[in-house]
């Protein structure tokens, strides 16, 4: 009793350590100009004509909503009263990065080591403090409340594996429904996961907990996709594929075949298809936009092949705040003394997060924890590779953090384990000699 009652102190002292670091540095973010970017403007312009934006957009909100999927718009709406207002978005992140996210983490721990409690607040911690989740938490962006949304899929996952019943497959399916409308990167999971476990577990209750998983997996999804059937007469989810496949894959790989820039190719891609890019409905265009994108990658398979492991880099590697890449965009008053001390704690806390992440990956696949890596490894991969382009950012890492803290906490464990049996080996080879 007393050690669950220690381990509640512990879990609280982290979650306000969370929050606290996030809470206190929002003064230093240099105000609103700094929270949002020119993706932050749709979600708020949105947010700012709810709830009649859900179901009947007019104006230049029409393609807005199109564009982005309801989830952090209507996380918006609510926490920031239907205004938009920047810092109550970020202060909201705060809570969602330093509360929610490190809680699901430390119940994911626990899910998957339920022996190791030490691993489960040392998870906690490494989310509650890692440079890039407290960095992006100022962003009016989706990747916080992804985040917690990602790894509360993943902590229902993990106790769909260990008790496969019908009531944790629909909350593990509801739960990825929450990411998808908050991100549409995953969209396409729930047919991955399904294939995969139908593959690996041919029975006939595995149909029926498969179908329970894809009902409230998809069916969120696809009413969606009809409303968006509704506003502008094309069945389809975001139109953000479009402009992700045409204009930033398929021009990157032309780009990087011909050995010309990004910009170039945009043009001669735009000039090609003047004429299909010149449709009024903006669904329609980024129809022909996804269809065409993937017909220019497949012709040009070393050039995507380049882009995408270029976008890797990027996401896994990159800077985690554009004010490393970019110090001239930091407030003057913080970049003499600040923009240092943001590049050193980024830049090693990566180093650091990947070297422990490694050494967890080790014991793990010694061990042969099958189950554990699949929860761990499997979706974040997906999510990495699906979204490799150039439109991978450095924030797209926010939401593998939690599952890289977990891995990380396992390496922080198996070096103390380490440490310790050699310690009792040599405390005993002294025994001996004496």
């Amino acid at each position: 009793m007393e050690s669950r009652e220690s381990r509640r102190w512990a879990l609280l002292l982290i979650i306000a350590v969370g929050l606290t670091i996030r809470l206190v540095l929002v003064p230093f973010g240099g105000g609103p100009d700094h929270f949002t970017t020119h993706d932050s403007a749709s979600y708020r312009n949105i947010t700012k004509t709810m709830p009649a934006s859900l179901w009947s957009p007019k104006g230049t909100v029409v393609d807005d909503s199109l564009d982005r999927t309801p989830g952090y718009p209507i996380f918006l709406w609510i926490t920031t009263a239907g205004t938009g207002n920047a810092y109550a978005a970020v202060i909201a992140n705060a809570f969602i990065g330093g509360v929610l996210t490190v809680l699901l983490t430390f119940l994911l721990a626990r899910e998957l080591a339920p022996a190791r409690p030490a691993l489960w607040l040392v998870a906690a911690f490494l989310v509650a403090v890692e440079p890039v989740s407290v960095a992006y938490s100022y962003l009016v962006l989706t990747e916080t409340l992804f985040a917690a949304c990602f790894v509360a899929f993943l902590y229902f996952g993990a106790r769909l594996v260990r008790s496969p019943t019908f009531a944790m497959a629909a909350a593990t399916g509801a739960a990825l429904s929450v990411s998808t409308l908050v991100r549409p990167t995953t969209i396409y999971l729930a047919p991955v996961l399904v294939i995969l476990y139908l593959v690996t577990h041919p029975t006939g209750r595995s149909f029926l907990l498969a179908a329970a998983f894809a009902a409230t997996a998809l069916v969120p999804v696809g009413v969606w996709v009809a409303r968006n059937h509704h506003v502008s007469g094309v069945s389809i989810y975001s139109t953000i594929e479009g402009t992700n496949t045409f204009g930033l894959r398929a021009a990157d790989a032309i780009a990087r075949e011909k050995g010309i820039s990004l910009p170039t190719a945009q043009a001669e891609l735009d000039a090609t298809y003047a004429k299909q890019l010149s449709e009024p409905n903006f669904a329609k265009r980024s129809e022909f936009r996804s269809d065409e994108g993937r017909t220019l990658l497949l012709r040009h398979p070393k050039g995507w092949l380049l882009s995408a492991v270029a976008g890797l880099r990027a996401g896994l590697a990159g800077a985690a705040y554009p004010w490393i890449e970019a110090p001239h965009a930091m407030p003057p008053t913080l970049s003499s003394w600040l923009h240092p001390v943001l590049l050193l704690t980024t830049v090693g806390g990566m180093l650091l997060m990947y070297a422990l992440v490694t050494f967890g990956l080790v014991p793990l696949i010694r061990d042969r924890k099958w189950s554990v890596l699949t929860v761990l490894v499997l979706p974040a991969t997906y999510y990495f590779l699906i979204s490799a382009g150039p439109e991978m950012k450095a924030r797209f890492r926010v939401p593998i953090v939690p599952e890289m803290s977990v891995l990380a906490a396992f390496g922080i464990l198996a070096l103390w384990d380490w440490v310790m049996h050699r310690r009792q080996v040599a405390q005993q080879s002294e025994l001996v000699e004496a």
